[in-house]
């Protein structure tokens, strides 16, 4: 079946590795990362989020959203890189819009942007971190 062979193919990256390469990093909910926007640029983003534009081909215009990420290394554990880091860009879904403008508008608490932020990432010696696509990252 599909969900074995995906399994299987996470087990043998797995294989690759020391128990010493694996590390577990949690991102906490407090994080003292937080976000303002001035009222205009609330207002501004309201309305691109609901927009209902068409691209130059009468496509839908995606709205995308970028994160990055940084992961910092001892290089005299041998690293040639003391940073690596990467990015992950997504086109929101309309739902995902329609939410982010209930929470902007004060009329929701939270929302949720599935994979957006890889569950896995590789930051091998080098300055590039990307995410484990063999343990079912699609990014």
């Amino acid at each position: 079946s599909g969900d074995e062979a995906k399994t299987n193919m996470a087990i043998q990256w797995l294989e690759t590795y020391f128990a010493d390469d694996l590390i577990i990093a949690e991102l906490k909910g407090s994080s003292n990362s937080l976000w303002t926007i001035s009222p205009p640029s609330r207002l501004n983003l309201i309305e691109m989020l609901g927009s209902k534009e068409k691209g130059d081909k009468g496509e839908d215009q995606e709205f995308l959203i970028t994160v990055s990420w940084t992961v910092q290394r001892n290089l005299s554990l041998g690293a040639k890189s003391e940073m690596a880091s990467g990015k992950n860009v997504i086109p929101l879904e309309e739902n995902t819009k329609r939410d982010l403008v209930m929470l902007l508008n004060g009329t929701a608490n939270q929302v949720i942007i599935p994979e957006l932020i890889p569950r896995y990432i590789r930051a091998p010696s080098d300055s590039e971190a990307t995410a484990v696509e063999k343990l079912g990252e699609k990014t």
